[in-house]
C-alpha cells in the first residue's frame, strides 16, 4: 500500500510548468491553442512563434523538430489537467475512497467545462499512432497514469473501502480505455456524467 495517495495523477515525464512559464513553455503553450482549433495536422510553427510573441529562430533554438514541440504539448497537456484536478481536492492525503472520488470529479469536470484539453487529449492520442516519438511520450503519460489509479485500487481493497475481487490492473485499465473512449465520442460532453457516476459505483463495496 503506498504512503501517501496523491489527489490526482502525477506525470513527471519533464520538470513542472512554472508559475511563469519559460520561453520554450510558452511556446508550448500557443501550439497547444493551436491545436485545439486546427488538429495536429494544422500546427504551424512559424504560427506557433508568431502567437507567443517569440522569434521564429528562437522557436527552432528550445524546439529543433515538430515532434519536439508536439512534446512540451504533451507536457503542458498534463501539467494544465492535473492542476485542474488538484485544485478540486478537498484533502491534502485523501483515503483511497476520497482519491477515488475526487478523481473521478475532476475528469468529470474536465469534460464538463475544459473542452480544449478533452480536444488536445484526443488529438495527442490519434496522432501517437502515426508517430513513434509522440507514440513513446503518450505511453508515458499512460503508465503513470495506470499506476496512480493500480495504487489507489490497492489501497482501497486493502483498507476495505472497495470492492474485495478487484483485480487493480485490469480496473485501472478498465478506467483509462472508459474515459478515452468518451472523449472520442460526438455526443455533448453532458451525457459523460452518468458514466463516471457508473465508475465511482463499480468499485464500492
Amino acid at each position: 500500500m503506498p504512503n501517501k495517495l496523491h489527489p490526482y495523477p502525477r506525470i513527471t515525464r519533464r520538470p513542472p510548468f512554472a508559475k511563469r512559464p519559460t520561453r520554450s513553455q510558452v511556446l508550448a503553450i500557443a501550439a497547444y491553442a493551436q491545436i485545439a482549433e486546427r488538429g495536429i495536422d494544422g500546427l504551424n510553427l512559424r504560427e506557433v512563434a508568431a502567437r507567443a510573441n517569440i522569434a521564429a529562430p528562437t522557436l527552432f533554438y528550445h524546439y529543433k523538430t515538430k515532434n519536439d514541440l508536439i512534446c512540451g504539448v504533451v507536457d503542458y497537456l498534463v501539467f494544465a489537467v492535473t492542476r485542474a484536478g488538484e485544485a478540486l481536492s478537498t484533502a491534502e492525503t485523501p483515503s483511497a475512497a476520497q482519491a477515488w472520488h475526487g478523481y473521478l470529479r475532476a475528469c468529470r469536470d474536465q469534460f464538463l467545462h475544459a473542452h480544449t484539453a478533452v480536444r488536445v487529449f484526443c488529438e495527442l492520442y490519434l496522432y501517437a499512432h502515426r508517430n513513434e516519438a509522440i507514440m513513446a511520450a503518450m505511453r508515458h503519460v499512460d503508465n503513470d497514469w495506470q499506476t496512480y489509479l493500480e495504487q489507489v485500487l490497492l489501497a482501497g481493497v486493502q483498507a476495505g473501502e472497495f470492492r474485495p475481487d478487484l483485480n487493480p490492473p485490469a480496473t485501472a485499465q478498465l478506467v483509462m480505455s472508459c474515459i478515452k473512449g468518451l472523449a472520442l465520442r460526438l455526443d455533448s460532453p453532458t451525457d459523460a456524467d452518468p458514466v463516471f457516476s457508473q465508475l465511482e459505483k463499480l468499485i464500492l463495496k
